[in-house]
């Protein structure tokens, strides 16, 4: 009696945990959407734009003589690990902007990639977020458009 519930345990564990896939940046090739209005586009070659990007995500690089609410960005992107593939949410996009609403102004950002499955690690990646506040709280989320 105690192999069945052995084999069944080391099923039930191996299905929540599991092993990382790693992104590939086909994956994430078009246009993602936030709920208000922000879009990101990817494209192959490895570049991106952002339109009506709210100042929440890019608070970072704001400065008093900026007075707009929305911005446009433009840069480029690429897929990197930030924690071990066995963890939760181990990649990201990082996205190194070089235009902010035309102007030139270098910068860094990265959201987190989120899957399918129980702890997100999983393809289909359906979510780029950054948190807004404290790790596990909420989210400031984009949505990929399937083409």
């Amino acid at each position: 009696m105690i192999k069945p519930i052995f084999i069944l345990l080391s099923f039930v564990c191996l299905s929540f945990v599991g092993c990382s896939h790693i992104p590939s940046s086909q994956e994430f090739i078009g246009k993602w959407v936030n709920s208000d209005g922000a879009t990101l586009d990817f494209n192959d070659r490895g570049k991106f734009q952002g339109k009506y990007i709210a100042d929440k995500m890019l608070s970072y690089f704001i400065t008093k003589d900026d007075t707009s609410k929305i911005f446009e960005i433009s840069g480029t992107w690429k897929i990197i690990n930030i924690r071990s593939k066995w963890d939760q949410l181990p990649w990201c996009i990082k996205l190194n902007i070089n235009k902010i609403n035309g102007l030139d102004k270098v910068d860094n950002i990265e959201l987190l990639i989120s899957g399918s499955n129980f702890l997100e690690n999983k393809p289909p990646w359906n979510n780029l977020f950054q948190w807004k506040g404290e790790e596990g709280g909420e989210r400031y989320e984009f949505k990929h458009i399937l083409r």
